[in-house]
Order: C-alpha cells, then structure tokens, then sequence
C-alpha cells in the first residue's frame, strides 16, 4: 500500500514538471516588422480614343413621284475589335465617357442646293462587346432619330465610375437612311458629313 502511494506521488510530480515545463515555453515575445511596396500606375499613350469606319454607299437614286427611303451602314474597320466601331478609354480616371454623332446638311456641292433638315437618320440595333472583365455594354435600340438637324445624337454614354477598358460596337447594315423627296430634291451629286466626338465624362456635348 506504502509503495501504491509512492507511485502515485511519483507520477504526480511528473505530471507537474511536464505542466510546469508547458507553461514557461508558452510564454514569447514576437517582434514585428514591415516592408513597403510601391507601385505606379500609368495610362498607356493612346488612352483615349475612337475608331470609326466608313459608311457604304448608297446605290444610285432615282427621283420618284412620292418620297423614298435607302438605307446604307458601315464597312469594316481592321483596328477595331469586331472591325467596327472601336472606343478605348484607359486613362485611369474613371470619369465615364459620351460618345455623339451628328451629320451636316446634304449638299450638291456644284449646285449648293441643300436636301431638308431631316433627310438623314441613324438608328435600330447596336450591339456592344468589351475586352477583358468589362461587362459587355449588350445590345441596345436606337430609336431612328434625324441626325443631320444640328443636334448631336448620343449613341452611348458611360457614367463616372465606369466605362473603363476597350469596346467594340456594331450598327445594323440598315442603320443609315436618307428619304429623298423628288419635289424637294433636285438630280445631282450630295454630300454629308457625319462627325463622331467622344467625351470625356458622360454629360459632355
């Protein structure tokens, strides 16, 4: 019995080395140092810019005794994305961005007779695809809207915070039409001008 007491003392004193030995080892100091990582981001030189691509002919239109209607789009474009419209916009600002176009009056230049306001008009489908992990701006309908009327059609508008990286856009083959009014028209050779302005932040025109 003596010694059962004496083993059981034993491993007592044991036991509380080890817990005592535990307890001093679990005790430490931890020393906390920092490295720094600086990095700059830049804009690339071209940060900012649009692709347009030329317009198809019309055919050749012959007057007739009541208004008609034509309708063109435009030829592809080898540096954009989907060889039509391309918009790039890295500057790295994040201001958003509009995108306009407007289209002088029809004109014989040999003449200067003018076709009416109105006679041209840009509209239906549109589709839009971006690089990367931009989310694709989709397809969108424009209504048919006069464009040769002073006033700057907005086709596409990104707002502050977004609109950041490359686009693509595609119009309908359709999407230009001239009406021609054969009492209005004379027969000759008419030219228009379509100007296409991206600006910087969505509200600007």
């Amino acid at each position: 019995m003596v010694l059962n007491n004496l083993k059981r003392g034993l491993v007592g004193v044991s036991l509380a080395a080890v817990l005592g030995m535990t307890a001093v080892t679990g005790v430490s100091a931890n020393e906390v140092k920092t490295n720094d990582v600086d990095i700059t981001i830049d804009s690339p030189e071209l940060a900012f810019d649009l692709q347009v691509p030329t317009i198809k002919d019309f055919e050749t239109i012959e007057l007739k005794a009541t208004p008609q209607s034509y309708t063109t789009g435009f030829n592809s474009d080898s540096k954009a994305i989907n060889k039509n419209f391309g918009v790039i916009d890295l500057r790295g600002t994040h201001a958003g961005w509009n995108l306009t176009v407007q289209a002088s009056t029809f004109e014989d230049k040999s003449t200067k007779h003018k076709l009416p306001v109105g006679s041209l008009t840009l509209g239906g489908q549109m589709e839009g695809t971006a690089l990367g992990n931009t989310p694709d701006p989709g397809t969108k309908s424009i209504t048919k809207t006069a464009i040769d009327d002073s006033a700057a059609l907005s086709v596409e508008r990104f707002e502050s915070g977004s609109g950041m990286g490359q686009f693509d856009y595609k119009f309908a083959d359709d999407a230009l039409e001239i009406t021609v009014d054969s009492t209005t028209a004379k027969a000759g050779t008419y030219n228009s001008t379509l100007t296409w302005t991206l600006y910087t932040g969505p509200n600007a025109n």
